[in-house]
């Protein structure tokens, strides 16, 4: 059961872990982040990672939004499993999209990835009508990720290179909309411990994701004393960025319930994510 939605002061006293749910919503996700690497391993060039930045921004936005969502409103009840299993069916059909996403299935990249926008347009929505303190960031969350939504379902419609102009729009919208909030999110903050973990956990399947590559590539070409040596490094790099990382992401959350005035070095801890599981991605693929 998630707690913030019936009393937020809660989040600061009681320990939270991600459920079983959150975990089988990520791996979807990977699905799709594993696309990407697909398109980088088939091509591997600055051109083509320069091209794979902005489709892996919005997969991992996507999957950012929808786990904010369940970090300060979520409950286990049917309806939320639902929305939950409507918004994995969709990032299924995205991920197909996403290898192409470029050239031949830009429409079915743009829809799928509004549909899933306009799911948690909707789920805010929900939220605001259950909880009238909570109406001034719902419904700042609601028309900025709505009209981003509107944005990139219109750009399926929109032959490139226009298309992709507008869905650079569409992003910087999505991502102004919470940067910008300022103190609307003071009231309803995010969990101290509940959000590290589950950023925690995606980066570790991530992670997993880049060890799998390693074992697959070996295989594919033989295990010699090169190759091997290859996968050892492979291997060492990988636990190497679990390390470091785990080291520093266990003090995230206790800095933020320590300070109040680090809230703004929390929020640069969350979104750093991005650049690091890019490069993780990047480095893996086989």
């Amino acid at each position: 059961m998630y707690f913030q939605l019936y009393d937020p002061p809660m989040i600061n006293v009681l320990k939270r872990h991600a459920d079983w749910l959150e975990l089988l919503f990520d791996l979807i996700f990977v699905a799709a982040i594993s696309q990407v690497a697909t398109n980088l391993s088939g091509n591997y060039s600055a051109i083509t990672f320069l091209e794979s930045i902005p489709l892996f921004f919005a997969i991992w936005w996507g999957w950012s939004g929808h786990t904010f969502y369940l970090d300060r409103f979520g409950t286990d009840d049917i309806l939320n499993r639902v929305m939950t299993l409507a918004q994995m069916v969709v990032v299924a059909y995205l991920a197909i999209n996403v290898k192409n996403a470029l050239t031949t299935t830009g429409s079915g990249f743009a829809i799928s990835y509004a549909v899933l926008r306009f799911i948690l347009v909707a789920e805010y929505i929900r939220v605001g009508r259950l909880i009238p303190e909570a109406r001034p960031l719902t419904h700042r969350y609601s028309i900025g990720f709505g009209i981003a939504a509107l944005i990139w379902l219109s750009s399926a419609f929109v032959p490139a290179p226009w298309r992709f102009i507008l869905w650079g729009f569409a992003l910087l919208m999505d991502f102004l909309t919470p940067f910008t909030a300022g103190d609307i999110h003071t009231n309803f903050p995010v969990h101290p411990t509940h959000l590290p973990e589950r950023f925690g956990l995606f980066t570790i399947i991530v992670i997993g994701k880049a060890i799998v590559s390693i074992v697959f590539a070996i295989s594919n070409v033989g295990l010699g004393l090169y190759t091997g040596l290859i996968g050892l490094m492979g291997l060492v790099i990988s636990f190497t960025i679990w390390w470091g990382y785990f080291e520093e992401a266990g003090g995230a959350k206790t800095r933020v319930q320590e300070r109040g005035d680090q809230i703004a070095k929390y929020q640069l801890w969350l979104y750093s994510h991005f650049p690091l599981l890019l490069g993780i991605v990047g480095t893996a693929a086989d």
